[in-house]
């Protein structure tokens, strides 16, 4: 256990912390969520991640995995941008630094991508010097790789001074924790750092998380076997915001002053905002059949009041999804009450300042006094609880400025009665403080049979318009008629449209209090030639800074895209227990297309490039193993051009006569170090038994070697490879080749058995 000041470890630990909590959503079953059954009862925030070495059962047979077998994603994470980086810090003349910072960094980022990783936060721990200290850990389940992972952070943290809250790294089979504050027997038991003391009581009282009857319940409402998981204790989280402000008021009044005004603000807003009463949430993101599924729940108990009063359990009226055109691209729901809202603000303030509550009414007394309108009344009670918005290519066309939003009305009269007063107040308002011509105005205007009322300017003209009990806002009046007339004609509506109805019983969801509906193979014509720019200017920049081997496409033709990309779909709806969340989509991102088009193309080329990551790494692995060889084999050509063609007798021969550099006898991921103090058979000894590569050269003179090119000199272990069943293979003409295991096992035998010197050791071939 070592201290250390709080800032520089958090800065130290930073690149796994914030990856790990990248990791959002949650599980069907405990044993599911990854790495929840390592994490401590108290936890107030977990985030789990599975890693994409092991994306899960479903990753099979998904739209995503087709999807990357057509793309080309594996070149660009595998040569495009390393050697866009490379070329960049090159030109800035920083090579030294960010090679020591990469090689650092590096290995600990691709672990927790890797592998699975879970972030723990259990709240604060007190401490008389340090005070407050928060208890926070990292889980990654690193498998045969924990040692060198181990190695690594030891390093990252070795020269950080000491002085702050403690920070722990430690290992446990293949399980590497990195934990921040102080951690009770209790906590690394459930870790399993330790065995359970069954005589400390502190053990039974904080446990795992998955024993919390809370955390279950979270899982038991969201999707099974996630590729990533999260749950936040919201009350308990709430309940150590309350303990820090009563220790910052009990501090004031040590010192006679007044309570802290933030604090003060802070209790004033959970209780208008009824935050007390939500109570945890859970998550969850992974497969769902072929397609990606997201599924959220957040506890939060009727009755309800602030924010949670504002979420109505009552499902949208059909009358606001018949104003949605079975024809739209894009489409979304929801309940968001102004009334509602108002009184809550008025019941929030009644509790804590009654003379506030005064000031508020006062105000909206002198307001409808002045303006003739009353605003509860005559606006927010008038509006209804129910919005929508969507684009359509036949009421506003598909761009963003064609977008509709409609709210079903409670009093339709008094809308309109209250537009009708509004309207020449807003005008003299202009006249007497608008431009100094005075020609900036709002006109009224009957256009197809719906009057409009809008904002007379150049480019964009926001309107709105009541018809048949609903209120339209568009940007431009054509398109508050056209709306208005889709729902006048009788026009298709959203809720007949077939791939809707699929999606909403697909995810098992009757009567929607929200939604979010997207066009996505539509959309993903419109977006398709930003998201090929987008890659072109990587590959375009690739090209231009020299690095090799730059792939001509990054994505697949649309026409092989198509196939694996359908409509997306978001339901929510609320019961007694709380609000609930299903969405999926064909592959991660695909249904933020239908949110801002070519400017969302982003979060899809991310969620379909995630799992490429994986396979390119250990495409850059195999390239470097082959490397490796390449440099054992070439130094033992050199070596034998200045000793008369006999090739050196071991590889520590070539470490000490400079010939290599010790990292080319390590296979990538093989994180070990040659020691220093060692020389001479000591050396070759310990490089015979620790080396990821057999070396076949003793004894051997290359001059006399018939045929060197199948002559090997030096071959993997294949317990030390990065791609399973496959070994590097490097041979006396200089040459390597990536060969499976059982192929170069029968040359190395065909090798040992024709050799001649039966007096040199034979290193056994590889099994």
């Amino acid at each position: 256990m070592r201290n250390h000041p709080i800032f520089r470890q958090t800065l130290a630990a930073v690149c796994i912390l914030s990856f790990a909590c990248l990791a959002v959503p949650a599980a069907l079953r405990a044993d599911t969520a990854p790495l929840a059954d390592r994490v401590p009862g108290d936890a107030l925030i977990y985030a789990g991640w599975r890693g994409v070495d092991d994306m899960g059962p479903g990753y099979a047979e998904s739209h995503l995995k087709a999807v990357l077998e057509r793309s080309h994603f594996r070149e660009l994470t595998e040569r495009v941008i390393p050697g866009l980086i490379a070329a960049g810090v090159e030109q800035e003349g920083i090579v030294e630094e960010a090679e020591a910072a990469s090689a650092m960094v590096q290995p600990l980022l691709e672990a927790a991508w890797r592998h699975p990783v879970a972030f723990y936060f259990g709240g604060l721990a007190m401490d008389e010097q340090l005070g407050p200290m928060p208890r926070a850990a990292i889980l990654c389940q690193a498998g045969d790789e924990a040692a060198a992972l181990h190695e690594k952070l030891e390093q990252l943290l070795a020269d950080v001074p000491p002085g702050g809250p403690p920070i722990d790294i430690e290992r446990r089979a293949g399980l590497v924790v990195l934990s921040i504050g102080p951690m009770e027997h209790a906590h690394r038991a459930a870790m399993g750092l330790v065995d359970a003391d069954a005589d400390a009581e502190a053990d039974a009282d904080i446990g795992r998380l998955t024993d919390r009857a809370a955390f279950r319940r979270g899982l038991e409402r969201t999707l099974a076997s996630p590729v990533a998981a999260a749950h936040v204790n919201i009350e308990g989280l709430l309940e150590l915001v309350d303990r820090l402000a009563e220790m910052r008021i009990e501090a004031a009044a040590e010192w006679d002053a007044p309570p802290p005004q933030d604090v003060q603000q802070f209790m004033m807003m959970k209780q208008v905002l009824g935050l007390d009463g939500f109570k945890h949430a859970t998550a969850a993101m992974g497969f769902d059949g072929r397609e990606w599924g997201t599924r959220v729940f957040i506890a939060a108990p009727a009755p309800r009041r602030g924010l949670g009063a504002l979420f109505d359990p009552r499902p949208l009226p059909d009358e606001l999804m018949q104003a949605i055109p079975a024809s739209a691209i894009s489409a979304g729901g929801a309940q968001f009450d102004l009334a509602r809202l108002f009184h809550e603000v008025q019941r929030g303030l009644r509790q804590i300042d009654p003379q506030a509550e005064a000031q508020l009414e006062a105000a909206m007394d002198d307001i409808a006094e002045q303006l003739g309108v009353r605003p509860m009344e005559d606006v927010f009670a008038a509006l209804g609880p129910a919005w929508a918005c969507y684009r359509d290519p036949g009421v506003g066309g598909e761009g963003l400025g064609g977008l509709v939003v409609v709210n079903r009305l409670r009093q339709p009269e008094r809308i309109e009665a209250a537009i009708e007063k509004l309207v020449p107040i807003a005008n003299a308002a202009l006249a007497e403080h608008g431009p100094p011509d005075g020609r900036l105005h709002i006109r009224s205007e009957e256009i197809d049979g719906t009057k409009v009322h809008y904002l007379a300017l150049p480019l964009v003209s926001p309107a709105l318009a009541v018809r048949d009990g609903n209120l339209y806002i568009t940007a431009f009046p054509e398109m508050a008629a056209a709306a208005a007339h889709h729902v006048a004609s009788g026009g298709m509506p959203l809720l007949r449209r077939q791939s809707f109805i699929e999606l909403r019983q697909r995810l098992g969801v009757e009567q929607p209090g929200g939604f979010y509906y997207a066009d996505t193979p539509r959309l993903l014509s419109r977006v398709y030639p930003t998201m090929v720019a987008g890659t072109r200017v990587l590959l375009g920049a690739a090209d231009m800074m020299g690095v090799e081997e730059v792939p001509a496409t990054i994505l697949p033709p649309l026409y092989r895209l198509r196939p694996h990309i359908g409509p997306s779909a978001m339901f929510t709806w609320a019961d007694d227990e709380g609000f609930y969340l299903r969405a999926i989509e064909s592959v991660p991102g695909a249904g933020a297309l239908g949110a801002a088009d070519g400017g969302m193309a982003a979060p899809m080329l991310v969620g379909i490039m995630l799992p490429a990551v994986a396979s390119a790494r250990q495409a850059a692995q195999r390239v470097t193993s082959l490397n490796n060889a390449r440099q054992i084999a070439q130094a033992s050509l050199i070596h034998a051009q200045d000793h008369r063609g006999q090739a050196p007798p071991n590889l520590a021969v070539l470490i000490e006569e400079h010939y290599i550099m010790p990292d080319a006898l390590f296979s990538p991921g093989m994180e070990r170090a040659v020691p220093g103090h060692l020389e001479g058979e000591q050396l070759a000894r310990w490089v015979d038994e620790h080396a990821s590569y057999i070396y076949l050269g003793e004894g051997v003179n290359f001059d006399r070697i018939g045929q060197p090119f199948r002559f090997i000199i030096a071959y993997e272990r294949p317990e030390h490879a990065p791609a399973p069943g496959e070994i590097a293979v490097a041979f006396a003409d200089g040459h390597v080749r990536s060969l499976p295991v059982h192929e170069a096992k029968q040359m190395i035998d065909r090798q040992l058995e024709g050799q001649q010197d039966q007096n040199r050791r034979a290193p056994a071939a590889p099994r």
